[in-house]
């Protein structure tokens, strides 16, 4: 059986202008990695490693410079990535009109899709927003209330592969296990947490992937090992 998800090669330079004129700097130097359906997947690294530019690829909101991605075993355009991909950023409240009420922010993909309008209310439910904040305009909502109008909106098209990236670290941590929580129950959803705490995700038994230097390590690599001190000094100071 194909991986929901593989992309093979991942190439990607950012440009910067340098001293003498513009520079194409590598940021994804031949990243490989495969997702299963309905597996929970960590990408974790220092700032700057690349994570968020690898999930935007994935979710077909950037282009490689290089490589190929498959959905389900067959090559995938930015399109098809867009259907059945969906990207949540650090803050959840940036991917709602904050003019819009909560029904309206859920149910715009629905309209803009032309889908049937029930995927609203299900997927309302899935993500267990209240039913009576869907009359709230989105700046009133909490950041909390934020991200599950986010991950409800996101699951009004019945995505494959749902990334967050970062989405749940402004949250405090009884109310990001509330979330993970949700998200468990949705046993065919597969999600890709970018994340620099992971300790809740290892927890939840989730595959870790460490970004270094443009690449992915693994759980027993030197990069890993030497990333695992970093985290723990980071929380002993908290």
């Amino acid at each position: 059986m194909n991986p929901l998800l593989t992309a093979t090669n991942i190439e990607k330079r950012h440009v910067s202008r340098g001293f003498f004129g513009q520079q194409r700097d590598p940021v994804l130097r031949g990243v490989d990695v495969a997702i299963d359906s309905g597996e929970w997947v960590v990408l974790t690294g220092k700032s700057g490693c690349g994570k968020t530019t690898l999930a935007r690829i994935l979710a077909g909101l950037d282009r490689a410079d290089r490589g190929v991605i498959e959905l389900n075993g067959s090559p995938a355009s930015g399109k098809e990535l867009k259907n059945r991909v969906c990207w949540i950023p650090q803050d959840p409240g940036r991917s709602l009109n904050p003019r819009f009420t909560a029904l309206e922010a859920i149910s715009e993909p629905v309209e803009i899709r032309q889908l049937p309008a029930g995927r609203v209310f299900a997927a309302a439910e899935q993500a267990e927003f209240d039913p009576a904040l869907l009359g709230r305009r989105i700046w009133e909502l909490s950041g909390g209330q934020k991200a599950r109008a986010a991950i409800a909106r996101a699951l009004t098209v019945e995505p494959a592969l749902l990334i967050l990236d970062e989405s749940l670290v402004a949250l405090d941590i009884p109310l990001q296990e509330q979330i993970l929580t949700t998200l468990s129950e949705l046993s065919d959803l597969a999600c890709l947490f970018i994340a620099h705490d992971t300790a809740l995700l290892e927890e939840s038994g989730s595959r870790m992937l460490l970004m270094d230097g443009g690449k992915l390590a693994g759980t027993e690599s030197p990069a890993w090992q030497a990333w695992r001190a970093v985290l723990q000094d980071w929380r002993g100071q908290e």
